[in-house]
Formats: C-alpha cells, structure tokens, sequence
C-alpha cells in the first residue's frame, strides 16, 4: 500500500524542539515529541527533504524570519541523522523535483 504525506513525524519533533528552544513548550512535550520520533522513524520507505533554495517571499502565510528558516534547517539536519530511511533531497525548480519525486516512486515501487 502507497502512502503519501506532505508531513511526517519528523516535521512534527523539528518544529517542537523549536519551540521547546525558545519556551513555548515544556520538555516534557519535547519529550514526547521526540519518543513519538523514535518510534515511528524507520517505518518510512522515503523521506522526500525539500532544503530552502528561493528567496524568502512575504506570502502572508510563511514566516520572512531568515533566523528561523535556518534553525528549522538545522534541526530537521540533526534529526534526519537519526534516521534509518533513504533521505532524499529534492533540488531544483519545482518541475526537478516533481521529476525526482516521481522518478524515485517509479524506480523503486
């Protein structure tokens, strides 16, 4: 069975260690967050990474916060390390990674 998702639990621990980092959140959330983590992360066939590779862009949704893009990069960095999957970084314009993402689904099932 094909399962797809644009978040993971990955998404889910990053952005909490964030959060625990500037107060937002008790340990014990990051905790938990991070015992999630642990139980979930190799259960994935793929984790598809999109770096940061454009200008930020005030959009109204996104945060123009370059500080932040960059310890959000950093943590997802620590924790894909942690991680028994195939990572694969998807660069380039949108259509290059379309084309990579689909060209790894159709080469490897």
């Amino acid at each position: 069975m094909l399962f797809r998702s644009d978040r993971c639990v990955l998404d889910g621990v990053v952005y909490t260690e964030w959060l625990w980092r500037e107060s937002k959140v008790e340990r014990w959330v990051l905790d938990y967050a991070e015992n999630v983590f642990d139980y979930y992360k190799n259960r994935y066939d793929y984790i598809f990474y999109l770096k940061p590779e454009f200008d930020i862009v005030a959009d109204g949704t996104r945060s123009v916060d370059a500080r932040f893009r960059d310890e959000i990069v950093d943590l997802f960095d620590k924790y894909i390390k942690r991680m028994n999957v195939p990572v694969i970084t998807l660069t380039g314009s949108v259509e290059q990674r379309l084309e990579q993402f689909y060209s790894t689904i159709k080469n490897h099932g």
